[in-house]
């Protein structure tokens, strides 16, 4: 186990560097000295949703704990190496969008009461409108419910929980990331792990590496905060997730510390501060470094700049506000935000199909048969299905609808194949082609969180019946 912890400290290393030469800057923490002794600054988080306006999300830490009570006037904010002035200070913190990831191999079944436990009480430190949502990990990744302010719902999530299995750590991750990457504002990833990621014999059992969560969470710009637990935890691994990505890193060997460590995560991102401030750089899609510093402690994480021709597409008008709402919901797996609370109705040769977010019913067409009859033209029954170039699609499928909504289009269609048929069908072809496919299931339904070459698609996979998939797919406009 010693080799093993070493050769993932050695991976872990090369795998920073590697990525620091596709992005020079990783976030850096320096701790004050002199009279600021014991105090230290981190940048979680640098957001560009309001680019020029920059938002930089920062902690000021003294002895461990947030500090309160400070001013613009306390801050020093450079963004390549030149000053940025005037800067605006809040503590008035915007809603928080956080992940939950626990880990549920078989190595934690002693540690599961009071892993149980520790997560719900980290959920009672959120503000009412933070938002949160529940991944386990083992030898799959499985996304337990969706993203929601409903604590109710995911500490029922969080009991979900089961120990069995091996341990698929940098999937957890990925996918942890993948789930807040349309997440606008403020955002966390809060993982608690007792291992490495390993398949039970050594080796990684993963299909994303570790220099792919390092690049997608730098990318996606998301602070990762871990907890390890136990004695055979790779230290310099969950370290360096959490220092190069503006999180924070905390370890015991006792599960009845947890809550504690849990409860200090909560307390770090409640006492954050809100730096904002105009870039004086052009919107050319360069990758900057932001440099906050406080007394003697200086903090430093790197942001890409959206394009001009990016800031150039970005028009949003209030008619578009409810879209923009509905693409958050669908993106998360709310597919009753596409079809809305009537549901689609198909009427065909007399029966009526409902198509809602829930399921799919079928029944007597409420109209007179000759009426339905009329109605069924070949269009109605099978549109052709258009996709992108690089996504495959099943033979036989019927198109519902498409739509494009914000930066995503939409596509839903049904295939006349088991639900496993048409999963299979998917991570085969999109694999041939090379992309990584991390997979989540939850219930009789699976989600496939695709990328590679620059794309990206979440395509949602529901069984419908016994020889019926229903398919959403969601994908970037190009």
């Amino acid at each position: 186990m010693k080799i093993r912890l070493l050769y993932c400290s050695l991976v872990f290393a090369a795998a920073l560097a590697h990525s620091e030469e596709q992005k020079p800057v990783s976030s850096v923490q320096i701790k004050g000295q002199g009279n600021a002794a014991g105090t230290e600054i981190v940048l979680n988080q640098v957001a560009m949703d309001q680019f020029p306006s920059v938002q930089v999300f920062v902690t000021v830490l003294k002895d461990g704990k947030p500090q309160s009570g400070l001013t613009a006037a306390d801050f020093r904010v450079r963004e390549d190496e030149v000053d940025q002035q005037p800067l605006t200070v809040e503590s008035q913190l915007p809603p928080l969008s956080v992940v939950i990831a626990i880990d549920n191999s078989g190595s934690m079944r002693p540690r599961l009461t009071e892993t149980r436990q520790a997560a719900k009480s980290f959920l009672e430190l959120l503000a009412p409108a933070d938002s949160v949502q529940v991944v386990g990990f083992a030898q799959q990744v499985k996304v337990l419910g969706p993203m929601s302010s409903n604590r109710s719902a995911a500490g029922k999530a969080i009991e979900l929980t089961t120990a069995r299995g091996n341990t698929a750590l940098y999937d957890a991750l990925f996918t942890s990331v993948d789930l807040l990457k349309d997440r606008p504002g403020r955002k966390a990833v809060v993982l608690l792990s007792d291992g490495v990621d390993d398949n039970g014999v050594g080796k990684q059992l993963s299909k994303h590496s570790l220099q792919d969560v390092l690049q997608f969470a730098k990318h996606v710009n998301v602070p990762i905060y871990a907890i390890g637990i136990g004695t055979e935890i790779d230290e310099a691994l969950l370290s360096g997730f959490a220092q190069s990505t503006g999180g924070r890193y905390f370890l015991t060997p006792n599960p009845s510390e947890l809550k504690n460590l849990y409860d200090q995560i909560g307390l770090q991102l409640a006492g954050q501060y809100l730096i904002s401030y105009t870039s004086n750089l052009p919107a050319d899609g360069t990758t900057r470094e932001v440099q906050v510093r406080y007394q003697d402690s200086m903090s430093a994480k790197s942001y890409q700049a959206p394009s001009n021709k990016e800031v150039a597409e970005e028009t949003p008008a209030p008619q578009n506000s409810p879209e923009k709402k509905q693409s958050q919901n669908s993106v998360q797996g709310g597919l009753g935000a596409i079809f809305g609370p009537n549901g689609i109705s198909i009427h065909s040769n007399g029966k009526q199909i409902t198509v809602n977010g829930n399921d799919v019913s079928f029944g007597q067409d409420s109209k007179s048969k000759s009426e339905a009859t009329s109605q069924a033209t070949p269009e109605t029954k099978k549109k052709s299905v258009k996709a992108a170039d690089w996504l495959p699609i099943p033979d036989g499928a019927k198109e519902l609808s498409t739509a494009t909504v914000g930066t995503r289009k939409q596509l839903i269609l049904t295939v006349d194949q088991p639900v496993g048929d048409v999963a299979d069908f998917y991570q085969q072809h999109l694999k041939e082609q090379g992309f990584h496919v991390v997979t989540a299931t939850s219930g009789d339904a699976q989600t496939l969180l695709v990328t590679g070459s620059g794309k990206n698609a979440d395509i949602e996979i529901a069984s419908q019946g016994e020889n019926q998939t229903l398919v959403r797919i969601a994908t970037d406009t190009e």
